[in-house]
């Protein structure tokens, strides 16, 4: 019967502690929920909105009363996601949630995006681009909706 090295047992040791303590802490932790802010009568575009963090993100702006466009480039699977908005959060949300049609790899659709914007008379108050851009983008979409 040979014995194990000290190392092993080390590890083993430590690994069960750390477990354990985790465990511990986990029922400790009470989670804690975002603090909510009045955004009436701001409106927010997000990006990549129909799917993943960026529907999430749309979702909590409009709990928190933000009028919200899904600017996406695929126009069915934003009307889902306009339509699982406004189940989530009731009738009511759908006047303040809308999808408009913007591929965002493409200037062209973003300028077109930008001058409809543009005529009817809104500005951004939040731009959130939940989709792997860089800040290129962000400087295109604002110099073209004239909100810098």
């Amino acid at each position: 019967f040979t014995m194990a090295p000290l190392s092993l047992y080390i590890s083993f040791y430590t690994s069960l502690a750390k477990a354990i303590s985790t465990l511990i802490f986990a029922r400790l932790y009470n989670p804690q929920s975002p603090p909510y802010r009045n955004l009436k009568g701001q409106n927010a575009v997000v990006t990549g909105a129909n799917s993943g963090i960026g529907l999430s993100i749309a979702t909590a702006l409009a709990k928190q009363g933000a009028t919200v466009y899904l600017a996406c480039r695929n126009v069915e699977k934003v009307h889902a996601a306009v339509a699982s908005i406004v189940s989530q959060l009731g009738h009511e949300a759908a006047t303040r949630v809308f999808c408009w049609k913007v591929d965002v790899g493409d200037l062209h659709s973003v300028r077109a995006f930008c001058e409809k914007w543009g005529e009817e008379g809104r500005r951004i108050d939040m731009l959130v681009y939940a989709m792997c851009l860089d800040d290129m983008f962000v400087r295109h979409i604002l110099t073209a909706c004239n909100n810098i």
